[in-house]
């Protein structure tokens, strides 16, 4: 089993909601990207989390700001919750 199908169980185990091969709008493909969404009783408020694998050859400052840009970018349009 390689590292990204290891990667990819794991987060499917977690409630993850797990995607392979993602075009990204600037830095390339991401490898994987993972989402989940849930209600934390604790303080009344939904929670949203998203993960971005991406494999890239020496990677920038540059680049990883693009990653997180585009991250966010993904994780508006994942799991949107209405308000209602």
């Amino acid at each position: 089993m390689d590292r990204l199908t290891s990667i990819e169980r794991r987060l499917s185990e977690s409630a993850y909601d797990v995607s392979r091969d993602v075009q990204l709008p600037g830095v390339g493909t991401a490898k994987i990207v993972a989402s989940r969404t849930y209600f934390s009783w604790k303080g009344f408020v939904i929670l949203s989390q998203h993960l971005v694998v991406c494999e890239m050859e020496e990677p920038t400052v540059a680049d990883m700001q693009k990653l997180f840009q585009d991250g966010f970018h993904i994780g508006k349009k994942r799991n949107r919750v209405p308000l209602v």
